[in-house]
């Protein structure tokens, strides 16, 4: 188990100062104005991407402006923010490891009743096939002998009444052949399901849960079972870094193996 790190309490926010705000607003007045009014006009010649990109130059340096004043202050936010977190992780992360330590215990005495449970009843299977298969064998063993006993009857009597004597051989052949019917007939085993463990419910609101997961093991097969609709083909989420290097690599405006190249165009403004 960690052992947690002292972090100091982060200092008071430091309120943002007014004469910050108001020189923003007054250095950013005339060129708000001016970008705003150039938006709303179309630009129809060279006379207007020329004015237009005196705009996007001022635009530019006035952003850098914003930027060495503010970035400082947010800066300081980020650090308070950071010494917060670090302070709530002092506190918080050793209750969370005790936690899921005694989680992976729990659900490890689970795991081991489960398993003493699968193996009883998996015994509980093997007594009862045993069980079945001696039962087997001793009915067929009993209707041999009463096939032997009905033979011997037959013949006992038949010179005085062969028609009863064909009857008895007839219906001790039947009763044997049914008895090696159901000699080589497979078993079928009704046992009872195991009695798996189950967690204590001795604490309110302690209990388990069940999570089915995935991993993809074998890309090939998955893109096969998306292909013959076996699969959802939003398993195959594309990442879009992937797909802007296979435009790169390609080139060429159009639809390649399913993926629209086309290419966009953009500014430099100040050699950026």
């Amino acid at each position: 188990m960690s052992t947690s790190t002292q972090v100091t309490i982060p200092a008071e926010k430091v309120p943002l100062k007014k004469d910050i705000i108001v020189d923003l607003q007054e250095k950013l007045k005339q060129i708000t104005i001016d970008a705003k009014a150039l938006v709303a006009k179309p630009i129809s010649d060279a006379a207007s991407v020329e004015a237009a990109s005196a705009i996007l130059v001022r635009l530019g340096k006035a952003k850098k402006y914003v930027k060495e004043n503010l970035d400082p202050v947010v800066e300081h936010e980020k650090r308070i923010h950071q010494e917060a977190i670090a302070l709530r992780g002092s506190f918080l992360d050793p209750l969370t490891e005790f936690d899921v330590a005694i989680r992976q215990k729990i659900l490890a005495w689970q795991k081991e009743e489960d398993r003493k449970a699968e193996e009883a009843a998996a015994a509980e299977r093997k007594r009862l096939q045993e069980e079945a298969e001696n039962k087997r064998k001793e009915d067929a063993r009993l209707a041999a002998e009463a096939a032997a006993i009905a033979q011997a009857q037959a013949e006992a009597i038949e010179e005085d009444d062969p028609i009863e004597a064909d009857r008895l051989r007839y219906e001790a052949e039947q009763a044997q052949a049914d008895a090696q019917k159901n000699l080589s007939a497979p078993l079928t085993i009704t046992a009872p399901p195991p009695i798996v463990g189950t967690v204590a419910k001795a604490v309110a609101g302690v209990g388990t849960t069940e999570t089915w997961k995935g991993d993809v093991v074998d890309l090939f097969a998955l893109v096969v079972a998306v292909a013959e609709k076996r699969a959802p083909i939003e398993i195959l989420a594309p990442v879009q870094k992937v797909v802007n290097d296979v435009a790169k690599g390609v080139r060429s405006e159009g639809i390649v193996n399913g993926i629209r190249v086309w290419k966009e165009k953009g500014l430099r403004v100040g050699g950026k």
